[in-house]
């Protein structure tokens, strides 16, 4: 009945009006993926009819928006959205324009080559109900020979992720929160680590669900690749986009990095060096400087 409660998992009302949750699925030329995603959301055991899905597209020239309208009435969830924006080449802004339109205290972002199992939108709804900003799970990594890897992740730890990125992209988080951490940035390829470094910086409070509860496919068109080509540039403005996070000397690493100074290497892919190991990066380039100088000072 409209406007009737819904008592959530901490015992807190819940307007039946709403929906519970929102599921937003970014989308750029995706839309052979879109049919096993959509399956996969009609086998959850929430119901749909708690959740609202938003599918925003990113300029796809493949039919893919055409392909969501022709699928999504049949889901039966409570409500649905198509968005179409034009081209721009970055998640970050396809994933907060989705988000904007929640209309659910919850969200969790999904991209089309994920495939959630059955208790994935449960399992983390009820985290976050039961008091997280920010819920995520174990899962599957698929590869392109369908051979399947489960990855286990860390329970949150912020020092770990000054470091490299503990959570998955699918991680759920509560609206109020995301807009207190201002969304995503589209300055790096990192941005669902930049984005988990301002909820940290916020306050919010994370949840592991100690269980795998999605799978990931890789493919050749995968965008998460893009951010390993862009691997150093990439941590570089993560890190200057939240430097109260990060050790001084790591802000400066970043600097020095985006300038090009040769002494500010990369660092491992996929990792933010610690202080002590910008440290050590200075002392290498100290010495290779020195050596150098006393070769041309021995050649002259």
């Amino acid at each position: 009945m409209l406007g009737a409660e819904h008592i959530t998992a901490d015992g807190s009302p819940h307007d039946a009006a709403l929906p519970r949750l929102c599921v937003v699925v970014p989308n750029h030329d995706y839309g052979r993926f879109l049919p096993r995603l959509f399956a996969a959301l009609a086998a959850q055991t929430l119901p749909l009819s708690q959740v609202r899905i938003v599918f925003a597209d990113d300029g796809s020239t493949d039919g893919s928006a055409d392909a969501a309208r022709a699928l999504l009435p049949g889901l039966g969830a409570a409500s649905w959205e198509v968005v179409e924006l034009p081209h721009g080449g970055r998640p970050g802004r396809t994933r907060n324009e989705g988000a904007a339109r929640a209309g659910a205290p919850f969200a969790v972002c999904l991209d089309p080559d994920d495939e959630p199992m059955p208790d994935f939108l449960a399992s983390l709804l009820a985290a976050l109900e039961a008091g997280a900003d920010v819920a995520y799970a174990d899962y599957a990594e698929v590869g392109a020979d369908g051979e399947e890897r489960a990855v286990r992740l860390p329970d949150f730890d912020p020092d770990l992720l000054r470091t490299q990125n503990v959570l998955a992209p699918t991680a759920m988080f509560r609206l109020e929160s995301f807009r207190a951490a201002r969304g995503y940035r589209e300055n790096t390829e990192y941005e669902d680590w930049d984005l988990w470094t301002r909820m940290a910086l916020v306050g919010c409070r994370f949840a592991r669900v100690p269980r795998v509860l999605y799978r990931h496919i890789w493919h050749g068109a995968n965008f998460s690749r893009l951010a390993q080509a862009r691997d150093g540039p990439a941590k570089a403005h993560l890190v200057r986009n939240n430097k109260r996070f990060f050790a001084p000397e790591v802000g400066q690493w970043a600097d020095a990095l985006l300038r090009g100074e040769p002494w500010a290497l990369p660092f491992g892919r996929g990792l933010v060096p610690r202080a002590s190991d910008v440290a050590r990066m200075r002392e290498l380039a100290g010495r290779a400087a020195a050596e150098i100088s006393r070769r041309g000072r021995k050649g002259g």
